[in-house]
């Protein structure tokens, strides 16, 4: 997905890891470490369905104003509604512990964990393609 110019979303400006490409001059992210990429397992109960969308929807818009989410999508599953992944990437190490402090993230929690059906799972995965530069 190409980036949108203005996009604090995709903003790297103020990023201490921006230094000039030596050949080029040309400024870019050079990550010292891969991103992090969560994948998070959710069943719901079928009649949580809709309030658990509503709760990880207002999540998840605030997320991706976090400086350390580069992306935050939420997924239903096609053939069983009440499954739910979500994908996070996080820029640094530092990030998924920051995310969890917020009040965003806390007013999720709350709301969410009773509507589920079992408790949820996490997948990590280090990025490989898009490069992290390119997010």
């Amino acid at each position: 997905m190409p980036k949108q110019a203005g996009s604090l979303r995709y903003s790297r400006i103020n990023s201490p890891s921006l230094a000039p490409d030596t050949v080029t001059g040309v400024i870019s992210h050079q990550p010292t470490f891969p991103m992090l990429i969560v994948h998070v397992h959710v069943q719901v109960k079928p009649e949580c369905v809709e309030a658990f969308k509503a709760a990880t929807l207002a999540n998840a818009r605030a997320s991706v104003q976090e400086p350390g989410i580069a992306r935050f999508d939420v997924c239903q599953q096609a053939d069983d509604p009440t499954r739910f992944v979500l994908v996070e990437a996080y820029r640094t190490p530092e990030a998924p512990a920051a995310h969890k402090t917020t009040a965003h993230y806390a007013a999720w929690r709350d709301a969410a964990t009773p509507l589920m059906a079992a408790p949820r799972t996490s997948v990590k995965f280090a990025n490989v393609f898009p490069e992290d530069s390119a997010w």
